[in-house]
């Protein structure tokens, strides 16, 4: 009887629809969060790798015999370019990175581990150097 007046076909249409609205919008919920992830992990490798530019450039600035140490937070590791005056943060976890230029020129060319912790030091010489503890 539903069929004969076409009652049966606007109500499977309906349904359809309602449905697929609501999928569209978990989609794009879900989407937003994944973007939100992705930005706070970017966040958080930069605030690292300015906090760590922050440790070098002190010791250059204090002058030969300056100490700090610092320590790499677990999934991350710190690359530090000689020739290019940058010290770049690598997520482990998220493959997040981000490079910071840092001041001092002559200073030795590492990759730090991740969960270590090293002196960085300025030499006689004027070189910033790290040491593992």
């Amino acid at each position: 009887m539903l069929d004969e007046r076409g009652f049966g076909s606007i109500e499977f249409i309906f349904i359809t629809l309602i449905v697929m609205i609501l999928l569209v919008g978990l989609s794009n919920l879900v989407n937003s969060e994944t973007g939100q992830m992705q930005t706070g992990d970017i966040a958080q490798t930069k605030m690292t790798g300015e906090k760590m530019a922050e440790i070098v450039n002190t010791v250059y600035r204090n002058g030969a015999g300056y100490t700090i140490s610092m320590a790499v937070p677990t999934s991350m590791t710190v690359f530090v370019n000689n020739p290019a005056g940058y010290l770049t943060v690598l997520s482990t976890s998220t493959g997040a990175n981000m490079s910071i230029k840092i001041i001092p020129k002559n200073i030795q060319t590492i990759t730090l581990s991740s969960g270590n912790v090293y002196n960085v030091t300025q030499k006689a010489n004027g070189t910033i150097m790290f040491t593992p503890l």
